[in-house]
């Protein structure tokens, strides 16, 4: 993936660039250059439905970073896109969201296994466990 793959990402979603980005209501190339120095040394998974990262920087491995393009924010495509992410995955994973993604943050709690460990100021956290659970 490369910087102009996630610029033409966000391009789809003006909603994103509005209200849910950490830069939200700043110029989309401020967005993605925000995000790209987030993900850009992270393992990234492209497919025509969206993204994901994976940060296995520290001792415990994260979800750095997603997307799925509107068009595909279906229940048949966010599954498939967490067996991807499960796919790629340790047994336990954290991640951590801007508070102001609030879509985000629902749409990770609506995923099985997935458990809101901690909330800051400024960020919502969260672990994975797969065990016994099948990802779908």
């Amino acid at each position: 993936m490369t910087k102009q793959d996630l610029f033409n990402f966000y391009s789809s979603d003006p909603e994103l660039l509005e209200k849910w980005h950490i830069r939200a209501g700043q110029e989309i190339t401020t967005c993605v250059e925000d995000t790209w120095n987030i993900i850009k040394s992270h393992e990234l998974y492209v497919y025509d439905f969206g993204y994901f990262s994976v940060d296995r920087s520290d001792l415990v491995t994260k979800l750095g970073g997603f997307f799925i393009l509107p068009e595909f924010r279906t229940p048949e495509i966010k599954q498939l896109w967490y067996s991807e992410v499960c796919s790629k995955m340790p047994s336990v994973f954290t991640t951590g969201l801007h508070n102001k993604n609030v879509r985000g943050i629902k749409f990770l709690n609506s995923l099985p296994g997935c458990q809101m460990t901690k909330v800051t100021d400024n960020y919502t956290f969260f672990i994975f466990r797969q065990g016994n659970l099948v990802c779908r």
